[in-house]
C-alpha cells in the first residue's frame, strides 16, 4: 500500500528486512482516514468520535441554550461531518463502532431546550434527523444510483442484466466475500439493498426523486435495518 511523498511508512508485516531502515507503524493516516494494516477502520470511527464529542464539548461551553434552529446550523455544520467523513470507504460493520458513532448523536440531540426528557428516538423525530447507520445506507443507495445515472457503474460493479425475472432491470452481480473486513467494503456491502429496490425507485426520474421514493421504502415498516447487519449482532 503506498502513500505519498515523504510521510511513507510501511505497516509491520511478515519478511525479511530490506536494504533501508524502514519505520514500522501499526497505523497510518493519509486522506484525513486513519488505516491499519487489517483495513479496519475502528480507529478513524474512534478518533471521528473524539472529535465529535471534543465539538460538542466546545458548543455547550459556548451556548448556554441551543433552540432547534440551532442545532440544526450547528450540528449539521461541525459535528455530523466528523461522524459522516468518507462515509462510503470508512465503514467497520462491528456492531461497538455503530453504538459509538450514534452515541455522538444522542448526546448531540439532549443539548436542544426541552427535548432532554424526551427518549431517543423521539428527539430524532422532532429534529428531522435519522440513525446514522441508516444515513449511511442511504448514502451508499444513493451513490449507487448516481453510478448508474453518470456511467460509472462498472468501475464498481458488474451489472446482471439477465437477472430481470424479479424486481428491476439494474441488478448487480454480488460476487462471494470469503473474509468479514471484504464484506464490509461499499462495492459488497450495498448489493443487496440495492437489487432488492422495487422499479419505481431504481428508475426514478432524477436524483431528488430517487431519495423521495427511497425514503418512502426503506422507512416502511423499518425495512432499512434488514441490511444493517451491525444493528442485530
Amino acid at each position: 500500500m503506498s502513500f505519498g511523498g515523504d510521510s511513507a511508512n510501511a505497516f509491520a508485516m511478515r519478511g525479511g528486512k530490506g536494504p533501508e531502515d524502514i519505520t514500522r507503524i501499526d497505523a497510518k493516516k493519509d486522506l484525513g482516514i486513519w488505516l491499519s494494516p487489517n483495513l479496519s477502520f475502528s480507529l478513524q470511527l474512534e478518533k471521528s468520535a473524539q472529535k465529535a464529542f471534543a465539538v460538542l464539548r466546545m458548543i455547550r461551553r459556548i451556548f448556554s441554550r441551543i433552540t432547534r434552529t440551532d442545532f440544526q446550523l450547528l450540528y449539521g455544520a461541525y459535528v455530523r461531518p466528523l461522524l459522516e467523513y468518507a462515509n462510503p470507504v470508512v465503514y467497520s460493520g462491528r456492531t461497538k463502532d455503530v453504538i459509538l458513532i450514534e452515541r455522538v448523536q444522542r448526546a448531540a440531540t439532549k443539548m436542544v431546550a426541552g427535548l432532554k426528557s424526551m427518549g431517543y428516538e423521539m428527539r430524532l423525530v422532532v429534529l428531522n434527523l435519522f440513525l446514522l447507520e441508516y444515513r449511511r445506507l442511504r448514502g451508499d443507495l444513493i451513490l449507487t444510483y448516481a453510478l448508474f445515472e453518470q456511467g460509472l457503474v462498472n468501475r464498481f460493479f458488474t451489472v446482471d442484466p439477465a437477472n430481470t425475472r424479479r424486481g428491476h432491470g439494474k441488478k448487480i452481480f454480488k460476487l462471494r466475500a470469503h473474509t468479514f473486513i471484504r464484506q464490509t467494503f461499499f462495492s459488497f456491502r450495498v448489493v443487496a439493498a440495492w437489487n432488492n429496490l422495487p422499479q419505481t425507485v431504481v428508475h426514478a426520474s432524477n436524483r431528488t426523486r430517487f431519495k423521495t421514493l427511497l425514503d418512502i421504502y426503506l422507512r416502511e415498516s423499518s425495512r432499512w435495518q434488514a441490511y444493517c447487519p451491525a444493528l442485530r449482532t
